[in-house]
């Protein structure tokens, strides 16, 4: 990791793990109220066990930047009152000065970890070199210390309650949906349109990404496909493509035939909106994502049928004015969980969105893709980027 400045940024580590390292940071702090000399604060130190000169560094260090403490003009340190030095300010600054603590608690709030798994989590949500395991531990230590972490029975990293309530915190999520991310302020429902060439496929695997993570990785390109194909393969996104043979029976339900001895009888089978449904229903505190590449290319009212309605976010499961139908060839009744995002990619070379029938188009939210001119360049003297500007 590097800070601003582009130089490699450490979380000051616990002297052997030691599981008082929190308590002794505060009793050094509540001697600061009045400005004491480097050499009062290194007695301070070594009175409370921290006799080695690289330990009371690191203790300095971490207080000094994590903002505890201050010094004076005058070389003095003294307590800056400006930060609680409790357990969730601690985490929170760990989290904003020193980076991926809430990445870390993201990871295991979705299920416990064992500490290898959650390095291999850290490394791909953070995106983050493999060569700085130590930074992860560093940081789990800190979070098992803070209570926001501790360890089952099988050794499995377990998130707190108090973790869990500094997660929230983190998301300015307010309630219990602890591990309900940013998403419930975004549309369920977006189609992203524009003409050929515009990014609209990779837009929407950034989009994903946002979706279920509640932001995506530091930088774009591999990170970005790498957290998407993840996600794909744990089931939270599925991708279809819409074409002029495309039907309900593939998207909701539909008849298929299924041999039984000398019998030849005809079974519902659930479509890839039915699925990815029911899998969001069992986890509703998890955001999931259905992408419908090149929606605009199927009869959209006929795939959909009576599934229109319940797109809307009031009508959707546990709303004000929840609708559920009943579907024709199974007679379940079904309505969408109020946790699965509709991301659709539209190609206006092909369809306008005039064209696009105005119940559907109400119950999206529209984001233009529009080209980039500067990724234009000029050929045989034609300033193609002036040409594309002015047009």
């Amino acid at each position: 990791m590097k800070n601003d400045g582009g130089q490699p940024r450490t979380l000051y580590a616990m002297p052997g793990g030691h599981q008082n390292y929190v308590l002794s940071l505060r009793k050094i702090l509540d001697q600061l109220s009045e400005p004491r000399e480097l050499a009062e604060l290194s007695r301070i130190f070594a009175e409370l066990g921290w006799r080695k000169s690289s330990t009371q560094s690191m203790g300095r260090l971490f207080l000094t930047r994590a903002g505890f403490i201050v010094r004076d003009a005058d070389g003095r340190f003294r307590r800056s009152g400006q930060v609680e030095f409790a357990n969730e300010s601690i985490a929170r600054v760990l989290h904003e000065k020193f980076e991926f603590v809430g990445e870390l608690l993201e990871e295991i709030s979705v299920s416990s970890r064992l500490s290898e798994d959650l390095q291999q989590a850290a490394w791909e949500r953070a995106n983050i070199s493999q060569d700085n395991k130590h930074a992860i531990t560093y940081r789990v230590n800190w979070l098992q210390c803070l209570g926001m972490l501790k360890k089952g029975q099988d050794k499995r990293l377990l998130i707190t309650r108090e973790g869990r309530k500094l997660l929230r915190s983190l998301r300015n999520v307010p309630g219990d949906n602890v591990e309900r991310s940013e998403t419930k302020q975004a549309p369920l429902n977006t189609i992203l349109y524009g003409p050929p060439g515009t990014g609209k496929t990779f837009a929407t695997f950034r989009r994903c990404v946002k979706i279920c993570d509640g932001k995506g990785p530091r930088h774009d390109g591999k990170a970005i496909q790498s957290r998407y194909k993840k996600l794909v393969k744990e089931g939270r996104v599925e991708f279809v493509t819409f074409h002029q043979s495309y039907g309900y029976e593939e998207f909701v339900e539909g008849l298929r035939p299924d041999p039984d001895g000398e019998h030849l009888r005809l079974v519902p089978v659930d479509g890839v909106l039915k699925r990815i449904a029911e899998r969001a229903r069992k986890r509703p505190k998890l955001p999931y994502v259905l992408v419908i590449d090149e929606i605009n290319r199927a009869n959209i009212s006929k795939v959909l049928g009576e599934l229109i309605t319940l797109l809307e976010e009031d009508k959707r499961e546990g709303a004000e004015v929840e609708v559920a139908v009943t579907l024709p060839h199974s007679g379940q009744r079904f309505t969408l969980p109020d946790n699965l995002h509709i991301l659709g990619t539209m190609n206006t070379a092909d369809r306008s969105i005039a064209l696009i029938d105005t119940a559907l188009r109400r119950r999206f939210s529209f984001k233009e893709l529009e080209p980039d001119p500067d990724k234009l360049k000029t050929v045989d003297g034609i300033n193609l980027t002036k040409v594309l500007t002015t047009i």
